[in-house]
């Protein structure tokens, strides 16, 4: 019951609590259950067969939730798609994805472009949606359905997005390692289409909690929830979890239910580290995954106090094995090398993709590229991926560690390093900084800065100033459109 039938059983447990709270209205796990069997049999009715792909394309809403459920009941496999990327990338995963229906929010649809070219059909969120639901059988799907298979998609941050097919979640595993319990009153504040977004809020249902789900991440809007529901938890990343801290001081309004905020997918500074202890308490856990491999480690509030500096991620999750290693072989602790990982939960593979699905395993541990260094005390430190390591003048450079100089800066909001070509070095050590909008910072004066705090070698050799940084729907710094950037403002420097 890692997912499938967990819907079934909630229901019946308790019928009548809320499951879903979205913009004032409730959903309890009764309606949530009976909605969810009517989407099951309206797509089976339509002519989709077992094992279809079924592309989910919307913010959050209710409806996304139903059809996690309900197709999964039918035995099919629902696939969210990213609702910021452009018509051709959503045409491009339906294509890659075998996509054979796809459900659309009106936003979306309105420019959707050439996607209706390449899906066979698509059914609009909103009255058609609602006829569907409400034309179709209430009885039980078929027996053999209740599958628990999402498609997920790779973020794109270095190349093309890729369906990541996932048939174990690791509930229990999670639940366990980070407190979370069928009390909770979850805030959804990230993207259901996103791993860790749809992940953490299918797993307050699975566990039989409620979620507080918010369409879109306001940060004003999130610090009332908070209030007003008594949400007891909730996952933030950097960029969220900033503007979060910075509401909620501004507001006035309390936040003492607040027993837990997880944080994750980018780097947590210092001093926002520092924020959220001092504006909620010693309760911002830190946690490490990927879409592949799942959470596979995780620092607790009590662990975070004694790390504020770098990027720690803490020990291997409940259920991990985890070892680093560098060509076929582990390293000794202190020394970089691939973030490797073995559990029960993680993913079936790259869908239509054996070469790159198989290229990700060393023996029988998987790897997503991502590189860290175990201390003496068996801590994780993450430094980024194979791709964020800069090879000047023969030695690596992880951009991590220059970029976390840089933010000690007051007048540096944000930072981005990654290498540009240079004819002595190979590749010259580049910063693109985005300043406060009252600091006048200059390049000498950056470069000055990590004196003393870098060695000479991973110090910055040019520093560019831009007003933001590219970007994902989660917050997290798109490389490939850096070094772009990077490398045109350095050939006119």
């Amino acid at each position: 019951m890692e997912l499938g039938n967990s819907l079934t059983r909630n229901a019946a447990r308790h019928p009548d609590k809320p499951a879903v709270v979205f913009e004032g209205r409730e959903l309890s796990y009764a309606d949530l259950y009976a909605r969810a069997r009517r989407v099951a049999n309206g797509v089976l009715a339509i002519g989709l067969a077992p094992g279809s792909n079924v592309g989910i394309l919307s913010r959050n809403r209710p409806e996304f939730l139903e059809l996690c459920f309900g197709l999964g009941m039918a035995g099919m496999v629902p696939t969210p798609l990213n609702h910021r990327l452009t018509a051709k990338d959503w045409a491009g995963i339906a294509t890659r994805s075998d996509l054979q229906l796809l459900f659309i929010e009106p936003e979306s649809a309105a420019t959707a472009g050439e996607l209706a070219a390449v899906m066979p059909r698509t059914v609009l969120l909103g009255p058609e949606y609602e006829d569907l639901v409400a034309s179709a059988a209430t009885t039980a799907p078929p027996e053999d359905g209740f599958r628990s298979t999402l498609m997920l998609n790779t973020s794109g941050t270095t190349g093309l997005p890729k369906g990541v097919v996932r048939s174990r979640h690791g509930f229990y595993e999670r639940s366990l390692e980070q407190g979370l319990t069928p009390e909770d009153r979850w805030l959804g504040a990230l993207p259901l289409c996103l791993s860790a977004g749809i992940a953490y809020t299918l797993n307050t249902l699975f566990l039989g909690g409620t979620v507080i789900l918010m369409r879109d991440f306001d940060a004003e809007e999130a610090v009332r929830l908070i209030d007003e529901y008594q949400v007891t938890s909730t996952l933030m990343v950097p960029t969220m979890l900033q503007r979060l801290v910075a509401a909620q001081r501004a507001s006035g309004l309390g936040a003492d239910s607040l027993r837990s905020i997880v944080g994750g997918a980018g780097e947590i500074t210092a001093r926002l580290k520092r924020d959220t202890i001092d504006t909620y308490g010693l309760i911002l856990s830190i946690f490490a995954g990927s879409s592949e491999a799942g959470h596979y480690a995780n620092l607790r509030p009590y662990e975070v106090l004694d790390r504020l500096e770098g990027n720690c991620v803490g020990r291997p999750s409940f259920g991990v094995d985890l070892k680093l290693m560098r060509d076929g072989a582990e390293v000794p602790r202190g020394e970089v090398g691939e973030i490797c990982v073995r559990s029960s939960y993680q993913f079936d593979g790259y869908y239509n993709d054996p070469v790159a699905s198989a290229a990700l395993w060393r023996g029988d541990y998987l790897t997503v590229g991502d590189l860290g260094r175990i201390d003496d005390a068996g801590y994780l430190w993450f430094l980024g991926r194979e791709r964020d390591v800069i090879k000047s003048g023969g030695i690596n450079v992880h951009a991590v560690e220059v970029e976390a100089a840089l933010l000690e800066h007051p007048g540096i909001v944000e930072a981005a390093v990654v290498g540009v070509a240079h004819p002595e070095w190979a590749e010259a050590v580049t910063a693109v900084v985005v300043a406060a909008p009252d600091a006048r910072l200059t390049e000498a004066e950056v470069i000055d800065f990590t004196a003393g705090r870098l060695a000479g070698f991973k110090r910055p050799r040019a520093v560019h100033f831009t007003e933001r940084l590219p970007r994902n729907l989660i917050g997290r710094v798109l490389k490939n459109e850096v070094r772009a950037l990077a490398a045109r403002l350095s050939a006119g420097h």
